[in-house]
């Protein structure tokens, strides 16, 4: 049985021999090795990077603590594509890349991956994976991993209320229980090679953009997300209904608010939000006068107008809502009737002249 130990020696032979009455002695040798293990300072590089990522490499004898070594080792590199990926996923470096663990050493320094090139493409394929392997004469070689990160993965969400449309319809009225469908589709994906469908978990809720609150005060979010997925030969979903969403019918003066369609995909890729409005509510007005009924007179009567928002009781509107007075019949001057001329100097009812009138609006 081969001894672990801790001191690096390079390979050594054990040789057996047999002999037997008759027979000349025959011989065999058993080479016992060490292992040198690839260790990358990174798990991953981006599509796109050049030189892996930055990512570095460094060669170790596994499990070693001194070395008796009087030589340096050289560790040739080697790439090729490993679990999911494609040659065309990366380019190898062009000139052979070497590790060299010093005489003496236990392990080398750090060697950048330079020439490793990791290809930009619109498909939409997960994590694949590159393989780093070694080769040096008279030890193995436990090689390394290095994941391509996927920048084709990102969704969007569209979300509307007509079946006819794609996104196009998002208005929202108070008091309803709105037909809303949803959506999902690739950002940048322009085909898709996942192997499996993509499941996106969407609900409503407060993310920007949005100014209605949730939490049933402008809109209650469905008890439980919906899902929506992409299959696995598709850029988008199919819309699916968005069951359970409210809008809540309050006595508020508002204006239109936004809230925003949320998700959260399976493979934790980015989903952006899209948005719903629920239209302003609460906001007709209702004019009253007092008095209003004047007489007609030699002089100016003083009307007191009064404006409010129809059957609401509180406001949220940021800003004053103004309501213009218009004469509507006889001379004026401003927003006052001139006085009717009587046939007498009393201000008496003038019961033979018509009445001059003025509108609010």
């Amino acid at each position: 049985t081969p001894v672990a130990d801790t001191t690096v020696e390079g390979p050594e032979t054990v040789r057996f021999t047999a002999s037997a009455s008759g027979y000349l002695p025959v011989s065999a040798d058993l080479t016992i090795t060490e292992t040198v293990s690839l260790v990358l300072s990174g798990a991953s590089a981006a599509e796109g990077e050049s030189n892996g990522g930055g990512v570095t490499v460094t060669a170790s004898f596994t499990g070693a603590t001194s070395s008796g070594l009087t030589a340096p080792v050289d560790v040739g590199l080697g790439f090729s594509a490993g679990d999911r990926a494609e040659a065309a996923d990366f380019t190898a470096p062009s000139t052979p890349l070497v590790v060299t663990i010093p005489a003496g050493s236990v392990s080398s320094s750090a060697r950048a991956l330079t020439g490793l090139t990791i290809a930009s493409d619109s498909i939409a394929e997960g994590v694949e994976k590159i393989d780093v392997s070694g080769t040096v004469e008279g030890h193995a070689v436990e090689g390394a991993e290095l994941s391509i990160t996927d920048d084709d993965l990102g969704v969007f969400l569209i979300a509307d209320t007509d079946s006819g449309t794609m996104g196009n319809q998002k208005s929202l009225a108070e008091g309803t229980t709105p037909a809303v469908r949803v959506a999902a589709q690739f950002t940048t994906a322009m085909s898709n090679d996942l192997g499996s469908a993509l499941e996106v978990k969407v609900t409503a809720g407060e993310a920007s953009p949005a100014t209605a609150r949730g939490g049933g005060v402008d809109f209650t979010a469905p008890s439980s997300p919906v899902t929506v997925s992409i299959p696995s030969t598709s850029r988008w979903s199919p819309f699916t209904d968005l069951t359970g969403l409210l809008v809540t019918d309050d006595t508020a003066a508002e204006p239109a608010e936004t809230f925003s369609v949320i998700g959260t995909a399976a493979n934790g890729a980015a989903v952006t939000s899209d948005s719903l409005t629920i239209g302003a509510s609460d906001t007709d007005l209702v004019v009253s006068v007092s008095p209003d009924t004047v007489l007609e007179a030699s002089d100016a009567y003083t009307v007191t107008v009064t404006a409010g928002f129809d059957g609401a009781v509180s406001s949220e509107l940021s800003s004053a809502t103004s309501v213009s007075v218009v004469v509507a019949a006889g001379d004026t001057d401003g927003a006052t009737v001139a006085a009717a001329v009587c046939p007498t100097t009393s201000h008496d009812v003038c019961t033979d002249k018509p009445s001059n009138t003025f509108t609010v609006s």
